[in-house]
């Protein structure tokens, strides 16, 4: 009997680990049309694992945290599916598509990470005058980070390539993706991202902060534009709120609302995107 009640003991001081987390989500975005009637509606789910390089550890920060802080890189996979419908003054065109994606996020060294990321999409449609669509891409990046403290940086070189109609889409060899991460006194996440695409730029802010280590909130914003000479011109910006609770250190969600506004020649849209995300950890 003694002998049980060490084992107990030594179960209860023990430190709480996970090894897995799974993340399963769904987006629902609605889109308006400013120029013309249209009006549309999509929607997607899927499913993320993510494979701890160590076991976490449950300590006293912020649970969303933990990960960063404890420099506890991961392996993850993806899968999701989804659809989208727009009407346009009793013309209607509908699309679904699919993708699957796997990377690592691995730390080297307490201060190198390597990222690496491979993933492919197809999707189809009909557009309103019943022509049928079909395309897919098959995209890949590679990075490091660089990690001093609770701050991180990373640079990742990203590219793709696919079919649309048949036809073979132009890569664009120039896509780099510069990031930041620093998290103040355990309470406090800010991340920020400048990324270059064809004939243009994207960039985007976040800021979380933590009341308590299960409850954070956070907000972001962020746009983009392509230079006046480009092939396909647009202007777009993005303002987004969340919050993000767990009920216990193994169940958690998070509920998001994106406004979005984008523009070009012929066209300016304002699209409203809900997100559910209800994130598990397994020990």
């Amino acid at each position: 009997m003694g002998g049980m009640a060490v084992l107990w003991v030594v179960a209860a001081l023990a430190p709480q680990t996970s090894l897995l987390q799974v993340n399963s989500y769904a987006h629902l975005s609605v889109a308006q049309y400013r120029s013309s009637p249209a009006n549309g509606v999509g929607g997607d789910a899927g499913v993320e694992l993510d494979l701890y390089q160590r076991p976490l550890r449950d300590d006293d920060s912020p649970l969303s945290l933990q990960p960063f802080l404890q420099r506890d890189g991961t392996i993850w996979i993806d899968a999701a599916g989804g659809g989208s419908q727009l009407d346009n003054g009793g013309f209607s065109s509908r699309s679904r598509s699919g993708s699957a994606s796997a990377g690592v996020d691995l730390y080297v060294h307490p201060w190198v990470a390597i990222t690496a990321s491979f993933g492919g999409g197809a999707g189809s449609g009909d557009d309103s005058n019943g022509l049928h669509h079909q395309s897919w891409i098959l995209r890949g990046s590679a990075g490091l980070g660089v990690r001093w403290d609770d701050v991180r940086f990373d640079i990742r070189y990203a590219l793709s390539g696919g079919y649309s109609d048949g036809q073979p889409r132009t890569p664009f060899y120039g896509n780099f993706v510069l990031g930041a991460e620093i998290v103040v006194q355990r309470r406090l996440d800010v991340v920020i991202d400048v990324e270059t695409i064809d004939d243009g730029v994207l960039a985007s802010f976040y800021l979380e902060g933590f009341a308590r280590r299960r409850l954070g909130g956070y907000l972001g914003f962020g746009g983009g534009a392509a230079h006046p000479g480009a092939s396909v011109p647009f202007r777009s910006a993005f303002g987004k709120l969340g919050v993000a609770p767990w009920w216990s250190r193994h169940f958690g969600v998070n509920i998001a609302y994106q406004a979005t506004w984008n523009t070009g020649p012929g066209y300016e849209v304002i699209e409203h995107l809900l997100t559910l995300v209800l994130r598990s950890r397994a020990r």
